[in-house]
C-alpha cells in the first residue's frame, strides 16, 4: 500500500527520473563508459512505465468530460470553477494529475528511458572513450 502511494506522485517520479538521468550522464563520464547511460536509461523506462500507471496506483482512475451547464467547461476543467466562482474540489487536481502521468510525463520518461538504452553506448566511439 506505501508504495502505491509513495509512487502516484508526480512529483516524486518526475525527480527521481531527472536525478536518475543526471547520476548515469555523470557516472558515465567519469568512468569514460556511456554503457552506464544504456544500463540506467532502463531504470528510466521503469520510471516512464510507473507514471503511466499512475491512475491505478492513485487508485482513482482518470474521470470523463462531462460538459457543465453552468459554464462552457467540462466539469474536469479548472477553468469551469474558475468560471463560477467556485474552489475545484480535490478530484479536479487528482484527474489532472492521472492525465499529466498518462498523457505527458510518463510517455517522455518511457522514451528517453527507451532511447537512452537503446543508443546510449553509441555516445563511446563518439566522444572517444574505448568501446
Amino acid at each position: 500500500m506505501r508504495f502505491r502511494r509513495l509512487f502516484s506522485s508526480n512529483r516524486l517520479t518526475l525527480t527521481l527520473s531527472v536525478v536518475v538521468l543526471l547520476a548515469a550522464v555523470v557516472l558515465s563520464c567519469n568512468q569514460r563508459d556511456f554503457r552506464w547511460l544504456s544500463r540506467l536509461g532502463n531504470l528510466l523506462t521503469l520510471l516512464g512505465i510507473i507514471q503511466i500507471s499512475r491512475p491505478q496506483l492513485a487508485d482513482r482512475e482518470i474521470k470523463p468530460g462531462i460538459l457543465s451547464s453552468d459554464s462552457p467547461y467540462k466539469l474536469n476543467d479548472l477553468r469551469h470553477w474558475n468560471h463560477i466562482g467556485e474552489p475545484a474540489p480535490e478530484w479536479v487536481y487528482e484527474d489532472l494529475s492521472n492525465r499529466t502521468a498518462v498523457s505527458v510525463l510518463g510517455p517522455l520518461t518511457t522514451l528517453v528511458g527507451a532511447i537512452a538504452a537503446g543508443f546510449g553506448d553509441l555516445l563511446n566511439p563518439l566522444l572517444g572513450f574505448p568501446p
